[in-house]
């Protein structure tokens, strides 16, 4: 018997068979599928120490992990996945490799294994080894990613710095995603290193530099992903300016750009409209660490991203004051963090295709009007001394608002399909007092599965000092949208 790998396997008795003394109704029915029936059946297990251990069940069960097309070792010891590659040594029937190992070994370790794998060389590659610890990283600390020849595509994630081969090339890889704390593309750069010359999907997360020289190697690319890690702020420019030119000559697509600044240094608005230039589907600008608290707000212009499905920013003392350019034609979710943008009415008319918008900054002494026939979830939060409420959005469904304002502030909110609300809504200014008691804030929470009632929380504290107490009221009320 074959299977559709071409292998040639013992066939299994006939189930009408006695066998050991038993009749024929006690035959083992199991055992008499096909090999290709029980390969079936291991394969649902996504576990090669689960398959080779039904070899316990019976003579029948032995050795047939051997012939699995798919391979998953998840929290296996790397010398027990070494060991268990050798049995499928040079096989032309692996289509999928899936290696993921614990924190707590060595890239002395990962390379073996890897090693092990090129000669198994998949039609699928899954490798995940972080290794010792981010804290105890050195420089030796460093993975060789050997030649995979009939391998299609390549994801290999871990703490430790990607080295390639130092000759051959990877003749049929056309998807490779590296991601790594410290991946150095300049030790792609030797002219000995490997080539790519059917790669069209690149996707890169790390400390990356020397971008161009890698993409060089990569004729037939034709979309990358690429997050800069821990790169130095004079090192942003250079590799989006490189990124930019071949975008342009060699017909590349930037489906994700992710920028994420570590330094304490201010948010260049160069970068910004660099980033732009690059029109990527997908745009992630943060700043990791709040080093910048005691200094003042920049004014930077937001450029526009015409191709930007989404678009998540977090940047501390910024403050976005002028929109560049036309439309935002096919934003789906915008989410704001830490920075203010003044002008956020016309914003939210620059993208007609806007779904959720999030903002989450210190406004403040502002209006906010939203008028959009596309959004679907609104989240504006922690507004100081607003002026005014103006929210029409007959598509909205859930929204979430937490301002303070005096006591005089018109609110308007025309929302038919509301279904989630959470209003928070503190008092400035002169108090609103009722005898002895000060009235602070008015919360309303409202979810999909309340029909009926609805929550009003008011907090309310004491206006004479021998009374120094606070209490909550909650009342259930009936409600209703007009």
């Amino acid at each position: 018997m074959e299977t559709r790998s071409g292998r040639r396997l013992s066939s299994p008795p006939p189930p009408h068979v006695a066998c050991h003394g038993r009749g024929p109704r006690d035959a083992d029915l199991i055992g008499a599928l096909p090999d290709d029936i029980l390969l079936l059946v291991l394969v649902r297990l996504r576990c090669v120490r689960a398959a080779a251990r039904t070899g316990l069940l019976s003579r029948r069960w032995r050795g047939l992990w051997t012939y699995l097309p798919d391979l998953t070792f998840r929290g296996v010891p790397p010398a027990k996945v070494e060991s268990a590659l050798a049995s499928f040594a040079a096989s032309p029937a692996v289509s999928l490799l899936d290696i993921c190992i614990r924190v707590g070994h060595t890239a002395a370790q990962a390379n073996s294994l890897l090693r092990a794998a090129a000669i198994v060389s998949p039609a699928e590659l899954f490798f995940d080894f972080p290794g010792s610890s981010k804290l105890v990283l050195s420089h030796m600390d460093r993975i060789e990613l050997p030649c995979f020849d009939r391998t299609i595509s390549i994801k290999l994630e871990t703490w430790l710095c990607v080295m390639p081969p130092p000759a051959g090339e990877f003749t049929a890889l056309e998807r490779l995603s590296l991601k790594a704390c410290i991946l150095d593309l300049g030790t792609f750069t030797p002219q000995s290193a490997g080539e790519f010359p059917a790669l069209k999907t690149l996707a890169l997360d790390g400390n990356i530099v020397d971008l161009g020289t890698f993409l060089n190697r990569c004729p037939r690319l034709r979309n990358i992903s690429i997050t800069f890690h821990g790169v130095e702020p004079d090192s942003h420019k250079p590799a989006l300016a490189t990124l930019e030119a071949v975008a342009a000559h060699g017909g590349v697509s930037v489906s994700l750009l992710g920028i994420h600044l570590c330094s304490a240094h201010g948010t260049d608005a160069t970068l910004l409209r660099a980033a732009a230039r690059l029109s990527p589907q997908e745009l992630v600008f943060t700043h990791l660490i709040d080093t910048l608290y005691d200094q003042k707000y920049r004014d930077v212009d937001l450029p526009c991203f015409p191709n930007a499905v989404s678009i998540k920013i977090k940047l501390y003392q910024i403050c976005f004051t002028r929109l560049l350019g036309g439309k935002f034609s096919k934003l789906d979710s915008m989410i704001l963090k830490k920075c203010i943008i003044n002008d956020l009415s016309t914003l939210v008319s620059l993208c007609p295709c806007l779904r959720v918008l999030k903002v989450k900054a210190a406004m403040s002494k502002c209006e906010i009007t939203i008028h959009s026939t596309s959004l679907q979830e609104l989240v504006l939060d922690y507004y100081t001394e607003c002026r005014g409420v103006d929210i029409v959005t007959p598509m909205l469904k859930q929204l979430t608002m937490d301002f303070e304002a005096d006591k005089d502030i018109n609110v308007f909110i025309s929302a038919p399909m509301l279904e989630n609300v959470s209003l928070e809504r503190s008092y400035t200014g002169l108090p609103i007092v009722f005898g002895f008691w000060h009235l602070h804030s008015l919360s309303l929470d409202r979810q999909r599965f309340v029909t009926n009632n609805h929550a009003l929380y008011v907090f309310m504290y004491a206006l004479v000092c021998l009374l120094p107490c606070s209490i909550y009221l909650i009342y259930w009320l009936n409600w209703f949208y007009v």
